[in-house]
């Protein structure tokens, strides 16, 4: 019984200090050699019922540029990290990490992912960018 309390309790803690929620934390797309850039955009929400501040979205690759507002997100306020990724020489499956740093007290360092497959030509049925989301042909 004391043991249901405790996880009953750690629950509704972890609820109250809430954080970020990400709605994905890897987008895949495809690109063709002769493409000069892809796009993504990951969403995230503030689920908590304290303010959580992004202070940093880190790129591991100079093929990739993030960009973030590093400000303070009220509870129930959402927002995104972009990312851009340059497709010059990189043929093949390219799996790029982003560290992005919060005052998340759930989760102060996560890490999401943008991965791209580069083919040399157009192939039938490859997946483009529509708005936020990778679509494939009907």
């Amino acid at each position: 019984m004391r043991l249901l309390l405790y996880l009953l309790a750690a629950g509704i803690c972890s609820q109250a200090l809430g954080g970020l929620e990400w709605e994905q934390t890897e987008i895949v797309m495809t690109a063709k050699a002769d493409d000069d850039h892809v796009d993504a955009v990951f969403h995230f929400k503030n689920t908590g019922s304290k303010p959580v501040t992004i202070k940093d979205a880190q790129p591991t690759c100079d093929c990739l540029n993030v960009g973030a507002e590093l400000r303070t997100y009220a509870p129930g306020e959402g927002g995104t990290v972009e990312a851009t990724f340059y497709v010059e020489h990189h043929l093949g499956k390219n799996r790029k990490n982003i560290l992005v740093t919060s005052d998340d007290p759930k989760e102060p360092e996560r890490t999401i992912f943008f991965t791209v497959v580069v083919t040399e030509k157009a192939e039938a049925g490859t997946s483009k960018k529509v708005g936020d989301r990778v679509d494939s042909p009907p």
